[in-house]
């Protein structure tokens, strides 16, 4: 996640918006709500931007699983997913989205 919010904080004036999905299903120690989870995680690495928890996200929007990580160009494309958004290169991917049409 640190390395996605620096990019996150570099490219978002150019159209780069990140959403993450807290898969965690308690705070630490098993006790907490879904919004106190969501706190604690996004205090704890200093998130900016937006951080829903996956019963809120899956209730909303009928998502039952999938990959954690995925990153989608501007037409909703899949050009990243997983471990790959850890890559050194993954910069380099939200460029060339970013300048895409």
């Amino acid at each position: 996640m640190p390395r996605i919010h620096e990019i996150y904080l570099k490219y978002r004036d150019r159209g780069f918006e990140v959403v993450s999905i807290c898969v965690a299903d308690s705070m630490v120690g098993g006790k907490g709500t879904g919004a106190e989870t969501v706190a604690a995680i996004t205090n704890q690495f200093g998130l900016t931007y937006p951080t829903l928890h996956w019963l809120d996200f899956a209730r909303e929007y009928g998502w039952v699983s999938g990959d954690d990580r995925i990153l989608l160009n501007r037409e909703g494309k899949m050009i990243a997913m997983m471990d790959e958004l850890l890559t050194p290169w993954i910069e380099e991917r939200v460029v060339r989205a970013l300048a895409a049409p």
